[in-house]
């Protein structure tokens, strides 16, 4: 009887395990979609703060190329939600774990990523 109840303890932490695994990847694809979507209505409630022309596309040559109208600033969490949403629907079409924990990942990384990006042009830029 020792043994079997050994073996179902041990059974029962390796669920434990599994199932705190998937809650953090969980978490890493909701946290991604909190990050954009408190972004995206952090720049909604100031955008009458922010001058007409923006510098967002820094891939461009230097000068009036980079510009963009103030209002596209919202296509950073725009995209973020997209790529976010795309990744989800792949990590749940795949059945490599490996996959699913990259694709979730990555969401979040992008995520950040986009925050810190819109963050500093609207710190560089707003007028508060």
């Amino acid at each position: 009887m020792d043994k079997k109840r050994a073996f179902q303890k041990k059974k029962r932490g390796e669920l434990l395990a599994a199932k705190s695994k998937f809650e953090v990847l969980k978490n890493f694809t909701t946290l991604s979609y909190i990050i954009n979507i408190l972004l995206l209505l952090f720049l909604v409630s100031i955008l009458n703060f922010l001058p007409p022309q923006l510098p967002f596309l820094y891939g461009m040559p230097y000068g009036e190329d980079q510009l963009i109208s103030g209002s596209y600033i919202i296509s950073g969490p725009l995209a973020g939600i997209l790529i976010t949403s795309l990744n989800l629907v792949l990590a749940r079409l795949t059945r490599e774990g490996l996959i699913k924990r990259v694709l979730e990942a990555s969401s979040f990384v992008i995520s950040f990523l986009i925050l810190v990006t819109v963050v500093k042009i609207v710190l560089l830029i707003g007028f508060f």
